[in-house]
């Protein structure tokens, strides 16, 4: 899980490099109005995926509701990390498996095709 997630970021940074390094490629290509458009929505659904692959400290801040999350278990025994998903209880404070949860974010929005114009 977690090697997807730097994947991700990866992604996502050089993306956000492409369209802000190159404002001219965008306007060399026929139709400019049409893929400014275009780049306009990537870079809205870049944003959007960008704030949800922020992990949060349960040092900082746990849930505020009883749901389903990513999370970052720390194994002390096996000097390991690892990653997961896992309910969180809001009404007893509490993760579903007792082991050291250190940090935890919500699940991304469930995939659905978008058509470019």
């Amino acid at each position: 899980m977690t090697n997807d997630l730097i994947s991700r970021r990866d992604a996502i940074d050089e993306l956000t490099k492409f369209f802000c390094d190159n404002d001219v490629i965008l306007g060399d290509f026929p139709n400019c109005e049409r893929n400014e458009r275009k780049a306009t929505v990537l870079m809205e659904n870049v944003r959007s995926i960008d704030a949800e692959l922020q992990w949060i400290p349960c040092s900082k801040k746990l849930p505020k509701r009883t749901s389903l999350y990513y999370v970052t278990i720390r194994d002390e025994k096996n000097d390991i990390e690892y990653t997961s998903c896992m309910n969180f209880y809001v009404n007893l404070a509490l993760w579903e498996v007792d082991v050291n949860v250190i940090a935890w974010m919500p699940l991304p929005k469930p995939y659905k095709p978008q058509e470019m114009e």
